[in-house]
């Protein structure tokens, strides 16, 4: 897949990113990680805000400083909701999935930690994930050109979410629509010279920025890929 050919940070970010997809609700989408986790009981809900520690009253509008990467991802917390949520799932009785819970919520948390930090370097680029994995992916043909159709698998998106990504590069001008010379009912997309160079300076930032950055070791990276890439196997993503 796209993620195989680049960096281990990125096949990395690329598995976050689609287990989140794959994981993530509407409502575990929330701000707070700690409101992240599926409660089912609103006692639980108020014991986890209190045993969370909430926000500290004197840092709420403070964000938390992130030492590894110089940028921000949030509010300071005492301590870890995700942990507390996990503690609180073996109190209930439910210990055979603590660890499973735990895990999907860090997997959703993940996928907003590094959303954030890809959209802040793509935001100045006028791009977004979705676009820019359109653009690196037709870079990366000999043609510089896919059907439409085709994109939408090997990205494993919807067809129509591809359709808008490319009505929006098409009038950004890096990408073009062309007829399919032997197929009538397809139409390829195309990268024009200003998309490739655009492609490049994103992929350059960022190398630099995330994909090179992850704030862990590449030994942990190559595990956290490869545990990934056996959840998304099992579940039948390839």
């Amino acid at each position: 897949g796209l993620g195989e050919k680049l960096k281990p940070g990125m096949a990395a970010i690329l598995a976050i990113v689609r287990e989140g997809d794959r994981l993530a609700a509407q409502q575990a989408m929330a701000d707070s990680p700690a409101k992240s986790v599926a409660i089912v009981d609103e006692g639980l809900k108020d014991a986890l805000a209190e045993a969370a520690g909430k926000f500290n009253p004197d840092r709420t509008v403070l964000p938390i400083p992130d030492r590894t990467f110089g940028g921000t991802i949030g509010r300071t917390l005492d301590s870890d909701p995700i942990e507390e949520a996990r503690r609180q799932w073996l109190a209930h009785g439910w210990t055979e999935a603590a660890d499973g819970m735990a895990a999907v919520t860090s997997i959703v948390r993940a996928q907003q930690i590094v959303l954030q930090r890809i959209d802040a370097v793509l935001r100045p680029l006028d791009l977004t994930f979705a676009r820019y994995e359109i653009l690196t992916l037709l870079s990366f043909t000999k043609q510089g050109a896919l059907p439409m159709t085709r994109m939408g698998a090997l990205l494993q998106v919807h067809p129509t979410s591809v359709t808008s990504a490319v009505d929006r590069l098409e009038a950004q001008g890096y990408v073009e629509r062309l007829p399919h010379p032997t197929d009538r009912r397809a139409v390829l997309a195309s990268i024009t010279e200003t998309g490739r160079a655009r492609a490049l300076a994103a992929t350059t930032a960022l190398n630099g920025q995330v994909f090179e950055q992850l704030g862990i070791t590449e030994h942990q990276t190559n595990q956290l890929r490869t545990v990934l890439r056996a959840l998304r196997a099992n579940a039948g993503d390839f």
